[in-house]
C-alpha cells in the first residue's frame, strides 16, 4: 500500500499509508457467497468520504474526493483493493471531476481551482503531465467541476466563483496551455456536466439548463440554451450529459433523466424525459428520481443511471424514457457511476446515513 504526493515540482514520492476497510457488509447489501444475482453488491470498497467522480483504465478505478484521488485495483470485483493514495501537498483541493483520454487521466479542482493531467499508462503507477492553476485573466481562476478531452484538446468548465465559464486547453509537450474561454452571467449556474463531439460543446449547468456551442467560435456565446419546467418538488440540478449519435443523455437530479436531440444543435429538443412521476408510474415502489449520473454501456445496449438516494436504474439506448430495472439499498446514495465489463461500479457518497461511503460494485449481467 503506498500513498502518492503530488509536490509542486510535478515529482511523485511513494510512502506509506493506511489500508483501507474492503468488505462486503452483507448486513445491508445483498450478496456473499455463490453466484450473484444481477444487481446484487458483490464487492465494496470503504473511504472515510465518498468519491465525487470515477474513472477506469484496465484493471485499476480511479475515485476522486476533497484532497486525494484514490488508486483502487479491480482484477477481482468482489474484492476490490486499495493501491495507493495521490495528493497534492495543500488541504484545499477538492478534487470535483475525472476524464480519462486515452493514457491521459484530467483531473478537476474546484478550490485551488484549475486542471491536473496524468500518465496513467502503467495505471497502478500514474505520473505527473501537467497542471494550470493559474488565473484565466487577472483575478478570476476557473474553479472546474467538469472535464471533456479529446485528441489533447481540453475542454474545462465550472464556475468563475459566480457564474458558469467554459476554457478551453491544449496539452502540449507536457504543458496545459490556455486557448480562450468564455463567461456566462448570472450566479448560481455553474457548468456540473460537459460533453463534445467533433465540432460542438454541450454543458449542463447547476440551475438546470443545457447549452450547445460550437467548438471553432463558442467564445461567442451558446447556440442554442434548453431548459423545462421541473415538477413542482422535483427541482432541476443540472449534472452529467453522455453523448451518442444525435442523442445527448441529461442527468438532472430531481428534475429526472432527459434524453435530447442534438442533430441540430442551435435547436436542441428534448425527445423523451424521464420525470419523477414517470418513474413512480412506471415503478410505484421506487423513491423518485435522483439523476446524478449517467454511464453508457454499448455492448449490451442500456443506460446506467446513479440515482442518488434511489440506487441504480437500468434503460435501453432505444427506449430512454423506460426503466428497466431498478435496485435501491437501504442507506445508500449514488452519486457517479461508470460500467466495465459485467459490473457497474459507483461512488457511494452515503451523505446523512449509515451506509458505508466509498466504491460499491454491482453485477449488471
Amino acid at each position: 500500500m503506498k500513498k502518492l504526493i503530488w509536490p509542486l515540482c510535478l515529482g511523485l514520492l511513494i510512502a506509506s499509508c493506511k489500508k483501507e476497510e474492503n468488505n462486503n457488509d452483507n448486513n445491508q447489501d445483498p450478496g456473499g457467497s455463490g453466484t450473484p444475482a444481477v444487481f446484487d453488491v458483490v464487492g465494496q470498497l470503504s473511504f472515510s468520504d465518498g468519491p465525487h467522480d470515477i474513472a477506469i483504465k484496465d484493471h485499476v478505478l480511479f475515485a476522486c474526493r476533497g484532497d486525494n484521488i484514490q488508486i483502487v485495483n479491480i482484477s477481482n470485483p468482489s474484492s476490490p483493493t486499495l493501491i495507493g493514495t495521490l495528493e497534492y501537498p495543500q488541504t484545499t483541493n477538492n478534487f470535483e471531476a475525472l476524464y480519462l483520454d486515452g493514457n491521459t487521466l484530467y483531473i478537476g479542482c474546484s478550490a485551488v481551482s484549475g486542471i491536473y493531467a496524468m500518465d496513467v499508462t502503467d495505471p497502478e503507477a500514474p505520473t505527473a503531465l501537467a497542471q494550470y492553476t493559474d488565473d484565466i485573466f487577472a483575478g478570476t481562476k476557473l474553479k472546474t467541476y467538469s472535464i471533456f478531452a479529446q485528441n489533447g484538446q481540453v475542454w474545462a468548465a465550472g464556475s468563475n466563483g459566480q457564474g458558469s465559464m467554459l476554457v478551453r486547453f491544449d496539452l502540449q509537450s507536457g504543458n496545459l496551455i490556455l486557448k480562450n474561454f468564455w463567461e456566462g452571467g448570472g450566479t448560481g449556474n455553474a457548468v456540473e456536466g460537459i460533453w463534445g463531439n467533433s465540432t460542438h460543446i454541450y454543458l449542463s449547468t447547476a440551475d438546470g439548463h443545457v447549452l450547445s456551442f460550437d467548438q471553432a467560435n463558442f467564445t461567442s456565446g451558446p447556440l442554442d440554451d434548453f431548459t423545462f419546467q421541473a415538477e413542482a418538488g422535483h427541482e432541476h440540478w443540472g449534472r452529467t450529459l453522455v453523448g451518442k449519435g444525435n442523442s445527448l443523455y441529461w442527468a438532472d437530479w430531481g428534475a429526472g433523466f432527459v434524453t435530447l436531440d442534438i442533430s441540430n444543435p442551435s435547436s436542441l429538443v428534448a425527445t423523451t424525459t424521464l420525470s419523477n412521476s414517470v418513474y413512480i408510474g412506471q415503478h410505484p415502489d421506487a423513491e423518485g428520481t435522483n439523476v446524478y449520473d449517467v454511464a453508457l454501456d454499448d455492448a449490451s445496449g442500456k443506460i446506467y443511471l446513479a440515482n442518488g438516494w434511489s440506487g441504480l436504474l437500468e434503460l435501453n439506448q432505444s427506449t430512454p424514457g423506460q426503466v428497466n430495472n431498478y435496485v435501491d439499498y437501504k442507506d445508500n446514495q449514488y452519486y457517479c457511476l461508470k460500467v466495465s465489463g459485467d459490473y457497474a461500479y459507483v461512488g457511494d457518497i452515503a451523505a446523512g446515513t449509515t451506509d458505508i461511503k466509498g466504491i460499491k460494485v454491482i453485477k449488471i449481467k
